[in-house]
């Protein structure tokens, strides 16, 4: 194959590449070998590329790469993550290759040590390093020196590394690091950086008690915070001092309480804010307020808020656009914490938790756009009736992913209108089952006339109905490919496409009554008619 360019021979069997597999292959720019059983590469495998630009050894069991196994100019990218390495592959690079790498992917090996990490000022093009899930035990001063366009520095992971407090581990790279992950590397104060281009800043899994204000002049220009699984009891102060924050995230912090102050420095820029997997109890009313910019917010369903409501603590969240909500605990009806009018232009709620065990038809009255998007996943539903969507008032295009419900048997017909953005009435634009334990009978049958109206007005060439184009996009593909991957239980494991073409014969009709009778009295009166 003289002008092959690419090659995938991912999650295969390998165990060896002969040395002269790639004699005449020359023009070869990108090879992907992942997920095989490769223990050792020849040194002259790649002796006869000189258009080589994308490696991918990623999932194999290298212990080493052998010296000058690449030799040419060009290479861009190297991904070797998930295997046995025991040191930096710093001698498997000539100068001319190693000029011209840009991103070096070192991650899930076992790299103990950065001590001759001198040698990476030959990398004088790397821009993104990840060295996470190592065994990494220190990180000396000026190991990164050398690195003059490194933008992107992943460490997370090494659960014993120790790092200068101040901030000498990350000398030379003052002015080009943009993101940088220290999740899970044993941290009780965040170190010195001198970084005032920093973006992205990851802390998640570490044991900070809490975050300095002082470190606020040093990343003015940081957008994203990840404060996930620390000791943070309130949220820190410095974020009033953070201008450009645009995302916070703090899972699973011991925080008891958010008053009407605890996000005000943050609150005219952030856009998404995460709060999963807090125990408040006590959340003022306030605490959201003049967060107008925010698009996306994840929550609890805090218990022990004496009257939590979630449209009282949206009302002035206007922008909001995607809310998701985790139940943990065993609610017995969840109506009162939905009871009300959700902000006007969210159009997309996920509920999650095995806390989430029935949905009371009017759960989501306050639903106020008329696109929404409905996603339930890893509930305790066993049912699902078509009662809620009844309820819908002001939706007319709805689109349902209940995949991945582990008890989810039954899902009643979502749509009460004939075709999409009819007034006063709901149509289904898709639909996502895969992951649930299906009774497939009647209850489901209407599925496959739907799919004969979606296709009819949404899909195909010239659609009869236009939607907005995002949403036209989403309801055009894979639905199908959902279908023949929904297993139905009670059908000895069958596909639901299967199934709907051999057993179940129900149609329409079947989610709603009052079709089905309606075809009842019509019938007679149009053969009296014809005769």
């Amino acid at each position: 194959m003289p002008h092959l360019q690419l090659l995938d021979l991912s999650h295969n069997s390998l165990y060896e590449l002969d040395f002269d597999t790639f004699r005449n292959t020359k023009k070869l720019q990108v090879l992907f070998v992942p997920f095989n059983r490769i223990a050792e590469i020849p040194n002259d495998l790649f002796r006869f590329l000189s258009s080589l630009r994308i490696v991918d050894f990623s999932h194999n069991r290298l212990r080493s790469l052998p010296d000058n196994l690449f030799r040419e100019a060009g290479l861009e990218r190297l991904d070797v993550s998930h295997n046995l390495l025991g040191k930096l592959p710093l001698t498997s690079l000539s100068v001319a290759s190693a000029d011209t790498l840009c991103e070096l992917d070192l991650s899930w090996n076992s790299i103990s040590s950065l001590s001759h990490g001198g040698i990476l000022s030959q990398f004088k093009s790397l821009s993104w390093l990840d060295l996470s899930y190592n065994r990494l035990g220190q990180v000396d001063a000026g190991s990164f020196k050398g690195l003059p366009r490194l933008s992107s520095l992943n460490l997370g992971h090494n659960n014993q590394l120790t790092l200068e407090t101040s901030g000498l581990s990350f000398q030379g790279l003052e002015y080009t690091l943009l993101h940088l992950n220290l999740d899970n590397v044993s941290l009780s104060q965040i170190p010195t950086l001198f970084t005032p281009n920093l973006v992205t800043l990851s802390l998640a899994h570490n044991s900070l008690p809490t975050v300095s204000p002082e470190i606020a002049g040093n990343v003015s220009s940081l957008r994203h915070l990840n404060l996930d699984h620390n000791d943070l009891s309130v949220v820190p102060i410095v974020t009033h001092s953070l201008t450009e924050l645009t995302y916070l995230s703090m899972v699973a912090n011991p925080v008891t309480t958010l008053t009407n102050t605890s996000l005000l420095g943050v609150a005219n820029q952030l856009e998404e804010l995460d709060l999963r997997h807090i125990d408040l109890s006590a959340l003022e009313t306030g605490a959201l307020c003049k967060m107008h910019s925010l698009r996306t917010l994840r929550i609890d369903l805090y218990k022990n808020v004496k009257n939590f409501n979630v449209p009282r603590i949206l009302q002035h969240t206007g922008g909001l656009k995607n809310l998701e909500i985790h139940i943990s605990r065993d609610f017995d009806n969840i109506d009162n914490e939905f009871m009300g009018l959700l902000p006007s232009k969210l159009h997309n709620l996920t509920l999650t938790g095995p806390g989430l065990k029935k949905l009371g038809s009017g759960m989501f009255q306050g639903v106020n756009s008329p696109v929404f998007h409905l996603c339930l996943r890893n509930t305790s539903l066993m049912k699902i009736s078509s009662d809620i969507f009844k309820n819908m008032f002001a939706v007319r295009n709805l689109s349902v992913d209940v995949r991945n419900n582990p008890f989810l048997k039954n899902l009643q017909n979502p749509s009460t209108g004939e075709k999409p953005n009819q007034p006063k009435s709901t149509f289904l634009t898709d639909l996502k089952l895969t992951g649930g334990k299906w009774s497939c009978d009647c209850d489901l049958g209407w599925v496959e006339v739907w799919q004969r109206k979606r296709r009819q007005y949404l899909c195909g060439s010239s659609p009869s109905v236009s939607l907005p184009e995002s949403e036209f996009q989403y309801s055009c593909k894979h639905t199908s490919d959902d279908f023949r991957t929904t297993l139905c239980v009670n059908k000895n494991n069958r596909s639901l496409v299967d199934v709907l073409k051999s057993d179940i014969e129900c149609g329409w009709s079947c989610g709603s009554l009052q079709h089905f009778l309606t075809g009842l009295i019509v019938c007679p009166v149009l053969i009296k008619f014809l005769v």
